[in-house]
Formats: structure tokens, sequence, C-alpha cells
């Protein structure tokens, strides 16, 4: 990955998505220590840990170096959540995002979800955007909907770290417009 995309800032009508940073981990485990947030993402544990997001971001940073998920923070006035593009590899990627309680139904997932599924595109070159959801989560639902994804009829079995359980997810996937 060039430096460029280390450092790349998408913008929106009313928000800024930039690269994650350490200093991006106190916020983050303010934010994210939220249960309601916590069980309808995959990896987000409940309680949150300053620890466990240090650790996180550290990762991330490392694989955006090697080009492989691209994170992002996402700012309206103030950091309201994270949004990426992870796994990247063979022209696909997976999107991940989750929001503040307070920037619930704003928008703001819909806004940062287009943008960072055109920059997927658009900058990476990717063929094809997978993303899944919980099937308890029906904003989540709406989001990608409304962004363009279309369901897959696959629905998988995945371990939420918050739910500490198996949670079924349903997969949905966005194509490169012209792609097959």
């Amino acid at each position: 990955m060039t430096e460029d995309l280390q450092n790349i800032t998408l913008y929106t009508e009313r928000l800024t998505l930039r690269p994650v940073i350490l200093e991006d981990t106190d916020w983050i485990s303010v934010r994210s220590h939220d249960y309601e947030i916590a069980k309808m993402t995959l990896s987000i544990p409940y309680p949150q840990t300053r620890a466990n997001v240090l650790r996180f971001l550290q990762e991330w940073i490392s694989q955006a170096k090697e080009g492989t998920d691209y994170i992002f923070a996402i700012i309206n006035t103030q950091p309201c959540g994270l949004i990426g593009l992870d796994n990247i590899a063979n022209g696909t990627a997976e999107l991940g995002y989750w929001l503040s309680r307070k920037s619930w139904g704003l928008g703001y997932a819909t806004e940062a979800a287009k943008a960072i599924t055109a920059f997927g595109f658009s900058t990476l070159g990717l063929d094809q955007i997978t993303a899944g959801h919980f099937i308890d989560n029906h904003a989540s639902a709406r989001v990608l909907e409304k962004v363009g994804f279309h369901y897959t009829g696959e629905i998988c079995h995945l371990v939420s770290a918050a739910r500490k359980t198996e949670v079924h997810c349903k997969q949905m996937i966005l194509k490169q417009e012209g792609g097959g």
C-alpha cells in the first residue's frame, strides 16, 4: 500500500472519515462500551476495555500498512463510530461499522457506507464488497439495502464477542457496477 492510501481522508456532506490512529483509543473505548452497540457487532466484546481497543487499533493500523484493512473514524462534530473495509483480497472486501447510540437514526451509517464502498470500488479497485448483519439487527439491514447491497441467501452462524453465543447472520453483497 502506498503512503497516500494510509493517510486518505474521505468527506461526505456531513461526515469526515479519517484513518484511525492510536490516539482514538479513549473515545472508541467510551463509545463502544455499550451493550446495545456491542451485541450487534461480531468482534466488540462486552464489557469493552481500553486495553482491548488499543490492541485492535494496533492490529488495524498494521493491516492498513499491508493494504488488507482500512478502518476509518466517522466524525460529524465529534467522533461517533468506526467503519472499515477488511479482509481485502482478490478484489473483495468486507464492510463493517458501528455508531455510538447518540448517532443512531441520523443517516450517518448510510452516508459513511456509501462513501467507503465508493472508495473501495474506485480507489482500491474492488469487484465486490460483502457485509453481514445479525438477524435481529434490522437497522443495519436497512443501511445495507439503502447502499445497494443484496442478500446472497446465505445465513451463517457466528459467535458474537459481546453475546458470547452463536448468532445467525444474513450475508449480503454489493458488486461494482458493470461487474458480473
